[in-house]
């Protein structure tokens, strides 16, 4: 947009001739400043145009925040998302772990008590073993102090 600076050349002008400087130069001089403040002004921004830089400065930047905004909900949801089905795989390996081992505790203490019942056999087995050769080994004591009472018996 283009500023409206009021100068008046032809008092400018005047001004310079008062002053001593010749018509010529002194027109010259004033059309030229007239053409630099008016080049310069044209470059200029006004405050409409700041306004409007502004204006869509702060459009631009609700826009790049709802952006943001949207983006970060998107991720949010995928995130939560991720979780939950990582969540519900490890809740499905953790059940299918405890069924196993609760299967594997079942299967030791079938073992255990199979073990168990083994090891009473074996030593009911073992504890009749060695009542008999108790019972021989004292039925041949009997045998040989019954012996020694025979011959003791006859020498005395």
């Amino acid at each position: 947009m283009t500023a409206a600076l009021a100068f008046d050349t032809l008092q400018y002008s005047k001004r310079l001739q008062q002053a001593g400087v010749a018509a010529p130069v002194a027109d010259a001089q004033a059309e030229a400043l007239a053409q630099v403040l008016t080049t310069g002004m044209d470059a200029l921004a006004t405050r409409a145009d700041l306004e409007k830089v502004t204006l869509a400065t702060r459009a631009d930047l609700e826009k790049v925040t709802l952006a943001t905004r949207a983006d970060l909900e998107r991720v949010t949801q995928t995130t939560r998302a991720d979780l939950e089905r990582v969540s519900l795989a490890a809740r499905t390996d953790l059940e299918r772990v405890e069924t196993s081992l609760k299967g594997d505790i079942h299967a030791l203490e079938n073992r255990l008590i199979s073990t168990e019942g083994q090891l009473r056999s074996e030593f009911r087995s073992e504890l009749r073993l060695l009542e008999q050769r108790m019972t021989i080994k004292l039925g041949s004591m009997l045998v040989v102090a019954v012996g020694v009472m025979a011959v003791l018996d006859k020498l005395l």
